[in-house]
């Protein structure tokens, strides 16, 4: 291929790369305007339940941590490392990781969503609930405190376990099981 053919490709490929982006750029935005909007139409009626924006927000905090805590659980960083498993075994429990980090990443946009937009011409998503606010403190309050509390009590259980494992090696080396080959029989 000649020089000036192969710049002409790059060109073409630069050209389509930058085009790809752009319209997936575009969907995203049309894609994250559509869900604000379905957001701010759902917010008043949930603000209506009983309990109020109170509830609203705990009960969102609690969805964000629990969902985390069982993405955390699912991929293996609570529990050490990830069990081996069958084929299927290791897909759907990443699957099923991802799908807890998905509800617990959507329900933090939730509430994002239901505040008023900055800079934005539609008055849909500039026009402020009432509600809202309570919504975002009720939720980062449970969000801190729950997760806190989960993170205490996983530390927790880590330790001990660690601790157990620590004894018994201590156990196993002090009766002569613990120690290697060379050191046996040396």
């Amino acid at each position: 291929m000649t020089e000036r053919g192969g710049r002409l490709g790059f060109a073409v490929q630069a050209v389509l790369f930058v085009a790809v982006l752009a319209a997936l750029a575009g969907l995203f935005l049309f894609g994250a305007a559509t869900v604000k909007s379905l957001v701010r139409g759902v917010v008043p009626t949930l603000l209506d339940r009983p309990g109020g924006p109170w509830t609203v927000g705990a009960g969102l905090g609690l969805v964000t941590v629990l969902g985390g805590f069982g993405g955390r659980w699912l991929s293996g960083g609570l529990s050490g490392e990830r069990s081996g498993g069958g084929r299927l075994r290791g897909p759907l429990r990443s699957a099923a990781s991802g799908a807890c980090w998905a509800v617990a990443c959507g329900a933090a946009l939730f509430v994002l969503f239901a505040l008023p937009g900055k800079n934005c011409s539609g008055r849909s998503f500039c026009a402020y609930i009432p509600g809202t606010g309570t919504v975002l403190l009720a939720y980062a309050l449970t969000a801190g405190a729950v997760g806190r509390l989960l993170h205490r009590w996983t530390r927790a259980r880590d330790e001990e376990r660690r601790a157990r494992h620590r004894e018994r090696m201590r156990k196993l080396r002090r009766r002569g099981k613990g120690r290697s080959r060379a050191a046996r029989e040396g």
